[in-house]
């Protein structure tokens, strides 16, 4: 039918790619074709059974491959060792199995979560109208979805055919595997915080380039007043990694401040946040402190100073964190691999010398970052990093690819409430509204 020669391709191409491949890949990692050791498997602590608790399916093989990878151990894929399995599945406990696949891929990427990407299928819709038609699917309960469910597999197990059966069979099992996805992410979400970014804080007006990073005292004063007026609660570092961990839930409507690149004005704002009960990261350019903006003296700025060694001790002993961007701020996705290490692990360094905390947290200069420059933060050791794009962070969001809000000085402290409020609608809704309104989307 049209189940078993579905698995009949999967298995012939999948060979085909292993055959061809120089590394078996995460998802490949089936542990009904991998041979490996007694001793070995006890020593890397055999299967994790929460992943399959209460008869559950899926996750635990591809958890004990990618332990064997990060054990060292070298994975091979021999094309003359073949496992014969009597594949007895009805298709509509396929796609069932379709739906804990889903759920066991959240699951993983809560375990591994430098590994996400890796256990993405790339099973979703695609178009606007294809989400649109199918969102309400998702969120049906298991009652009411499972007759589509069980019509489809019945068509599919009588050896129907066609195309139609085809998309039909297609958007089942795609459904599913959004609403496993939505049943894990429900059961361990841990709340939502948007964490806005400032830069320097003092009346920047007459600079050409940095007048909108600039962020008067008075106007934080207002901003942070108004967000802690209409609900807002503002919670440190602290408190998101171990919301990302999954172990503490963050409030209602919570949000972290931070500021990039370390100003010496940023002491003015200290004042301002211990009044409004705020914590903030300041994220200091290693190679810099003491020193000046120098990166943006050839676009014709004025020279702003930075926090010198006994500003950033001042802000530790107030009880901020100290962050890295980077060693010289600049762009990382144009650095050599090389000098991409060099640029983030360095700070560490820099940072001990002073006796300063080792920084946790990360943030990309200019924002700029792609795979490599991701992979290479992880890499060095930060628990997290923060990019600037619209959106929230909470416990399944990337964790070195954290979403940030600007603030900028054309933001009345209504337009900052409003950027809040938006930042997880639509791209285009969010950019119509906004840009409506006056803000900067």
């Amino acid at each position: 039918n049209l189940l078993s020669r579905g698995v009949g391709t999967w298995a012939r191409e999948r060979a085909q790619r292993l055959a061809a491949g120089t590394e078996v890949p995460l998802a490949d990692l089936l542990t009904g074709q991998v041979s490996v050791s007694r001793t070995v498997f006890h020593e890397l602590g055999g299967f994790d059974h929460q992943f399959t608790r209460k008869g559950l399916f899926g996750g635990e093989d591809i958890d004990f491959g990618y332990r064997i990878r990060k054990a060292g151990l070298r994975i091979v894929f021999n094309p003359r060792a073949v496992s014969h399995q009597f594949y007895d599945v009805d298709p509509a406990a396929f796609l069932k199995r379709t739906y804990e696949a889903g759920r066991s891929e959240q699951e993983l990427a809560l375990k591994h979560p430098e590994r996400a990407a890796d256990l993405d299928t790339g099973l979703r819709f695609t178009t606007r109208r294809g989400r649109v038609l199918t969102a309400p699917l998702i969120a049906l309960p298991e009652r009411l979805f499972w007759p589509l469910r069980a019509v489809v597999g019945w068509l599919a197990r009588r050896g129907a055919n066609g195309a139609r059966l085809q998309r039909m069979f297609f958007v089942a099992r795609t459904v599913e595997r959004q609403r496993g996805i939505r049943s894990a992410r429900r059961a361990t979400e841990t709340g939502r915080a948007v964490v806005l970014t400032y830069h320097a804080v003092e009346d920047l007006s007459d600079d050409p380039v940095l007048r909108p990073y600039g962020v008067a005292r008075e106007k934080l004063d207002a901003q942070l007043g108004l967000l802690a007026r209409c609900g807002f609660t503002f919670v440190d570092l602290e408190a998101v990694i171990d919301a990302l961990a999954g172990a503490r839930r963050l409030p209602r409507r919570a949000v972290l401040v931070t500021f990039d690149d370390a100003y010496a004005s940023v002491l003015t704002g200290v004042q301002t946040l211990k009044l409004r009960g705020a914590s903030a990261v300041v994220f200091v350019v290693a190679g810099q402190i003491g020193k000046d903006n120098e990166w943006d003296r050839p676009l014709g700025t004025r020279c702003l100073s930075l926090l010198d060694s006994d500003g950033l001790a001042e802000l530790a002993s107030a009880g901020l964190e100290l962050g890295s961007h980077g060693m010289t701020h600049r762009p990382l996705t144009s650095l050599p691999a090389a000098e991409l290490r060099a640029e983030l692990t360095e700070p560490m360094g820099a940072f001990a010398k002073l006796g300063l905390a080792r920084p946790r947290a990360l943030s990309y200069p200019h924002g700029a970052h792609d795979e490599a420059v991701v992979s290479a933060a992880r890499d060095a050791g930060y628990s997290v990093a923060f990019a600037v794009a619209p959106g929230a962070v909470q416990r399944h969001s990337p964790r070195w690819a954290l979403p940030r809000l600007e603030v900028l000085a054309t933001d009345s402290p209504w337009r900052v409430i409003l950027k809040v409020m938006a930042c997880r609608w639509p791209a285009p809704v969010r950019q119509r509204v906004l840009s409506a309104l006056g803000a900067d989307p």
